[in-house]
């Protein structure tokens, strides 16, 4: 009985454990009709943020996205293509902020980062794609971070344009001629369909 019950505290405390268990960083697939930008806080040598646990709150375009983020802790969004002013607040009252020129289908970096030689002092910049990951690999997913936040500069992959890859007028015509010369059109036939193809 001894030997059950301590194997059924071991999987409960097992099972705690896990659903606390914070979430590696992972790289996520690009999107055509997106751009992928990563953000993550980091600590700079000489400032312990976590003796202070300042919490960062992201902004798109002066939109809140409402996750509190910590040191070492990332987060990602899917984000429309243009301008886009990305903000870090900390403390609901520090600010920074960072413009960039987002193109679809590309990657960018975001670090946020306090100051070891200016205690209380932080910056928001693109880093390159090498000195990200490096950090990154030390970071775990924000806690509550649900993809599924919605603001209207962020985007789902699943949003993705469902428009159907209609074929070419040369592509019609070789399909019309291919049918008259199976014998399935008519000279009239062929002539009638590729007056409609040309008239598209």
């Amino acid at each position: 009985m001894k030997k059950i019950l301590t194997i059924l505290s071991l999987l409960l405390l097992g099972t705690l454990f896990s659903a606390c268990g914070k979430v590696p960083f992972a790289q996520q697939k690009t999107e055509s009709s997106a751009a992928l930008v990563y953000i993550y806080i980091e600590s700079d040598t000489g400032v312990n943020d976590n003796d202070r646990m300042p919490k960062y709150t992201i902004g798109i375009n002066s939109k809140d996205t409402k996750e509190s983020m910590e040191t070492y802790e990332y987060k990602y969004f899917y984000l429309k293509e243009g301008k886009t002013t990305v903000s870090a607040t900390r403390a609901e009252l520090e600010v920074q902020k960072l413009e960039l020129s987002l193109e679809a289908g590309k990657t960018y970096y975001l670090r946020v980062r306090s100051f070891s030689d200016d205690f209380g002092k932080f910056d928001i910049v693109e880093v390159n794609e090498e000195i990200a990951l490096k950090a990154l690999k030390n970071t775990n997913l924000v806690g509550e971070y649900k993809k599924t936040e919605i603001i209207s500069e962020i985007i789902t992959p699943k949003e993705k344009s469902t428009q159907i890859d209609r074929p070419s007028k040369v592509e019609e015509l070789k399909s019309a001629l291919q049918l008259k010369n199976d014998g399935v059109l008519s000279d009239e036939e062929f002539k009638t369909l590729k007056a409609e193809i040309l008239a598209k």
